[in-house]
């Protein structure tokens, strides 16, 4: 096997930092001479905070090649900046430390053994990627094939890009697609980063699918993978456990192995599997996660602190994907027009806003209760907005105001009948985008 200069890297929000720091201890204990970069997306106003790392830590505003920087972190929440910032992380970091190999893994997986099977293949391979699974699964079993098709082939919690052959171009068309499409809209056939990863083997020459069964383990996978420890080792199906991906787990809720799938808890796992997540945990608590777990997402609010909602994320990448209208789109006190003014302002003869227009859009109850909006069913659809005024941040005041001055305007609302059917939109999965929201983080993120 050739000698590289490997970076290893993640993306994270400044709340998962203890889960960057025992990837990072991880990576160093077992490959030490490679290079550990953390990507802070939303780090730049706390940078005292990173001082003693064993890692780099960089943020986007000294590092990353995107151009409106304010409006990307607008469109996308914040999950998916962190996956749509993926290709133009890497691509920098062939530049900035003139790397051989970069490998991405996500910020809650650990490493347990050296690296060297994945370097060994990347010896004749461009890219690696690593199959969610490698058997075929019981028509009952959760996850199954059908989540799978919808979710990606691959889990994309781990990528590695070799600069060799069509390194560059295949980060060139990730990057495209990413920039305005790095979504959580399984309907149109698109997650985030991994579904576009699917048709990579097929328009790129020099991609593996490294199935080695120590690589990417985590939940969705357990039962085809036999976990034993064997002297100092831990090994998978008879291969060494190069590392495992704790995708989901949350220390508020220790029972369960994943928010995922709130019916998969510990006491269902192998005591091999169980035995990881306790000492993961210890992990995670020795490294700061009380402190830095608490930390709020830095591009969650406007620039006044009113919530920025998954439907207004979605609005603005519907009708301004590029950043032509607002390049800062967080910004209330800009000069001309505002963002925020003009999704909750009322579309011209009509009672409803640009924002609630999109919520309608998406959901199948409002479309089902409010046939006809705009039309002879939005005086009730009015109403019931102004009824959930302040029940979650969808329903925000400065969504809601303009449209109940307009009806106390016109003095209309006691003139509307109640609601036979009370619509929870707390309940329904929204999928995040003028496809709008996001419910969950995705299955297999």
């Amino acid at each position: 096997m050739n000698v590289y200069n490997i970076t290893v890297c993640t993306i994270i929000q400044r709340n998962y930092l203890a889960q960057a720091r025992v990837l990072m201890d991880s990576v160093m204990r077992f490959e030490p001479e490679a290079g550990r970069v953390v990507l802070v997306v939303d780090g730049d106003d706390d940078r005292d905070d990173y001082t003693n790392e064993v890692f780099d830590v960089v943020f986007p505003e000294n590092l990353i090649n995107i151009d409106k920087w304010y409006h990307f972190v607008t469109k996308y929440t914040g999950l998916e900046v962190c996956t749509a910032i993926k290709p133009f992380f890497m691509e920098q970091l062939f530049e900035a430390f003139s790397t051989d190999i970069v490998i991405y893994l996500d910020p809650d997986i650990e490493i347990f053994h050296s690296i060297e099977p994945i370097l060994a293949d990347l010896d004749e391979h461009t890219m690696l990627l690593t199959p969610h699974i490698l058997s075929a699964r019981q028509d009952k079993e959760l996850p199954n094939e059908r989540d799978f098709l919808r979710l990606g082939c691959f889990n994309l919690g781990f990528v590695a890009v070799h600069r060799i052959g069509q390194w560059r171009e295949i980060l060139n068309w990730w990057k495209k697609h990413l920039y305005t499409e790095c979504v959580q809209q399984q309907e149109q056939g698109v997650f985030l980063d991994q579904r576009w990863m699917d048709i990579v083997p097929h328009i790129f020459k020099g991609i593996g699918i490294f199935k080695h069964p120590g690589c990417n383990v985590a939940w969705w996978n357990y039962k085809e993978r036999s976990l034993i420890q064997q002297d100092d080792e831990l090994l998978v199906n008879g291969e060494v456990l190069i590392f495992f991906h704790y995708s989901g787990f949350n220390l508020e809720t220790p029972t369960l192995v994943t928010h995922h799938l709130s019916s998969l808890t510990m006491d269902d796992m192998p005591t091999s599997f169980s035995n990881l997540f306790a000492s993961y945990s210890k992990k995670l608590l020795g490294a700061g996660y009380e402190v830095a777990s608490v930390q709020q997402y830095r591009f969650d609010t406007f620039s006044d602190g009113t919530p920025i909602s998954r439907i207004a994320r979605g609005v603005l990448l519907k009708f301004d994907p590029e950043g032509v209208v607002w390049q800062i789109p967080l910004d209330v006190t800009s000069v001309g027009l505002v963002f925020r003014d003009w999704i909750t302002a009322r579309v011209k003869d009509s009672y409803i806003s640009h924002y609630f227009l999109a919520m309608h859009a998406q959901f199948h109850e409002l479309q089902a209760a409010f046939p006809n909006v705009p039309g002879k069913d939005e005086l009730r659809f009015a109403s019931w907005i102004i009824g959930q005024s302040g029940s979650s941040n969808l329903f925000h005041e400065i969504y809601v105001a303009p449209i109940r001055e307009k009806m106390l305007e016109e003095s209309v609302a006691h003139d509307l009948e109640p609601l036979s059917t009370a619509i929870d939109l707390s309940q329904i999965s929204i999928s995040n985008r003028c496809s709008c929201g996001r419910a969950k983080p995705g299955m297999f993120s």
